[in-house]
């Protein structure tokens, strides 16, 4: 089943300090865990979409969540999201990630809630995307516009349940 993943630290971003330095919280990063046997992920990353396998020792800086209630049919429609934000380049948003500043907002204006996620040509942020793909599928984590959920707020969601890892297989 599809998850909720949310990374305490994420290796290799630059951009890990400044966001857990602008929102003072926990998260900085948040992705779709599509297998957790094989730790593969969908994120959103700059600069584009992508899939990639977890390396296990990343495991321990990422607090995962399940779905409630997350249906066969709300799945695929998650799937479909994602293989199209990677197979369209959907590229990474820069700037709606800065719109949580209000001194930002007045020079780069305010972010939509009209992407059109069939044809992924919004640039979207990390918990951007996660959010609305799970909206696509009928699941509202918030009563919020994307734009303004930070990945820290995805686990503010009754939707979403606090689990442990799987232990993972030797290889």
């Amino acid at each position: 089943m599809i998850k909720v993943a949310l990374f305490l630290a994420h290796g290799g971003d630059p951009m890990t300090a400044a966001i857990k330095a602008l929102e003072r919280r926990s998260h900085s990063h948040a992705a779709l865990l599509l297998d957790e046997a094989e730790g593969r992920i969908f994120e959103l990353f700059y600069p584009e979409a992508r899939f990639r396998n977890l390396k296990p020792e990343e495991r321990v800086a990422i607090d995962l969540y399940e779905i409630i209630g997350l249906t066969p049919e709300q799945q695929t429609k998650i799937l479909a999201v994602c293989q199209g934000a990677v197979t369209y380049h959907q590229r990474y948003g820069v700037a709606n990630l800065f719109r949580f500043l209000p001194f930002a907002r007045p020079i780069l204006g305010e972010a939509k809630d009209d992407a059109d996620l069939n044809a992924h040509k919004a640039p979207l942020f990390c918990s951007q995307a996660v959010f609305d793909a799970l909206k696509y599928a009928g699941i509202q984590l918030l009563n919020a516009h994307s734009w303004e959920v930070a990945p820290e707020n995805l686990a503010w969601s009754t939707l979403l349940r606090k689990v442990d890892w799987a232990p993972v297989a030797a290889a």
